[in-house]
């Protein structure tokens, strides 16, 4: 049994009981929707993806509307080829969050990667608009996104 398979069938485990012991304060919930998005950031950068995606989710019950998790989950289910699914993801962020640049990048390198051109070009320059003067593009994406995807980024900025 590897690191992220324990960890999950400790958390997984523990989960249940901790939920009966604990009030359900929104502080409580709080707490628990870290531990959960931590730890599905860890995992993804550890390359466990279906450790970190089972990570996201469960972040995602607690908090159905938090930005970065969608964000994430789209990006780990992007590392598994789950691309219609990373999608899925990518337009709830935009939905949540019209102005996130990030969110349009990530979703116009899904909708490139399925041969989308015309939805990605705009989910480019939707990133464009957004962009703040003198930040690089693509800066912090080689963690997150896969590298046959990079390369399409890196193109369209470059």
């Amino acid at each position: 049994m590897d690191l992220a398979s324990s960890t999950t069938m400790e958390l997984s485990s523990n989960s249940g009981s901790a939920s009966h012991n604990i009030s359900n304060s929104s502080a409580t919930a709080q707490t628990i929707y870290h531990i959960w998005f931590i730890r599905g950031k860890l995992l993804a950068k550890q390359g466990y993806h279906e450790a970190a995606l089972a990570s996201f989710k469960a972040a995602l019950r607690i908090q159905p509307n938090h930005l970065q998790s969608w964000i994430f989950q789209g990006a780990v289910l992007a590392h598994l080829g789950r691309y219609p699914a990373a999608l899925a993801s990518f337009d709830r962020a935009v939905s949540l969050s019209p102005d996130n640049r990030e969110a349009w990048i990530f979703r116009g390198a899904i909708l490139a990667s399925l041969g989308h051109s015309a939805e990605s070009i705009y989910s480019y320059k939707q990133a464009l608009k957004l962009q703040q003067q003198e930040a690089v593009i693509c800066k912090d994406y080689p963690l997150w996104m896969p590298t046959d995807m990079l390369a399409g980024l890196v193109d369209l900025a470059g």
